[in-house]
């Protein structure tokens, strides 16, 4: 059994893995103990026990799974893509001899994105929604970025695996040398840019960039929780000009639009 540690369930029926290690549980010296954990999802807030067994007579390691599954399958667990999967139990004495509930975190069904180039056209797509963004997206000459409706866009908080682009402490889309986004909801279906936060900030990633020969085409979108809401320096006219409109900016920590010799819609 492997059990290293992942952030991101990508989605389907799975086992998830569960390893916990704490000396005070083992109670019976020459035992092999068991623990009750709970395993809860967004979709099912209340969760389902795990017993988890210790690995042999006091290792003070237990491990255990448990089988999560999307609507109409079957296992231990519903989910839906985009959850938190929690796994909690109560420790009867932490390092203070206090009682505390300790509990841990995974995502489910998310798409990841890290530290890509496109140079073609490419779609992402609202039944691979969430996607999760961990570095610096580039959308170069050629490429083409197209952003379906209903779509949400998250971004890890204070993280660029790439270690690039504007600030390489946070993820970016950044469109480059006549590269185009087209990312245009609807007003009954928008298209979400945000952080992935459970308590979001107002500069958790850097937002959209576009240089001088870019063109992008965005509306009906929510951008939040960024340092900029779009960032887009001077365009080229003869690649038939930019626009954002009907869309929502907020809790931005410094421009929801900054342009210049740019005609904002």
């Amino acid at each position: 059994m492997n059990w290293n540690s992942v952030d991101n369930y990508s989605g389907g029926t799975v086992n998830v893995y569960i390893k916990l290690e704490d000396p005070d549980l083992n109670t019976n010296v020459g035992d092999q103990e068991t623990i009750n954990v709970t395993v809860a999802s967004s979709t099912d807030e209340t969760g389902t026990t795990v017993l988890l067994t210790e690995t042999g007579a006091d290792t003070d390691i237990f491990t255990g799974s448990a089988t999560i599954y999307e609507s109409g399958g079957s296992g231990d667990l519903e989910v839906s893509r985009g959850d938190s999967l929690i796994v909690s139990y109560n420790d009867a004495s932490d390092d203070f001899g206090n009682a505390q509930i300790i509990s841990a975190d995974v995502l489910y069904g998310y798409t990841e994105i890290s530290g890509i180039t496109y140079t073609t056209s490419e779609t992402w797509t609202k039944v691979l929604s969430p996607y999760l963004i961990t570095g610096d997206v580039n959308i170069n000459s050629g490429g083409v970025l197209t952003i379906e409706s209903g779509v949400e866009v998250r971004f890890m908080p204070n993280t660029d695996k790439t270690v690039g682009g504007s600030d390489n402490t946070r993820s970016e889309i950044r469109v480059n040398n006549n590269g185009v986004l087209n990312a245009e909801g609807t007003i009954a279906d928008s298209i979400k840019f945000t952080s992935q936060s459970s308590d979001p900030g107002n500069d958790d990633w850097y937002g959209i960039y576009t240089n001088e020969s870019a063109q992008f085409n965005i509306a009906y979108s929510v951008i939040s929780n960024a340092r900029y809401g779009l960032h887009t320096q001077q365009l080229d006219n003869d690649n038939g000009g930019s626009s954002i409109k009907n869309s929502n900016i907020s809790n931005v920590s410094t421009y929801g639009v900054y342009c210049y010799n740019f005609l904002v819609l």
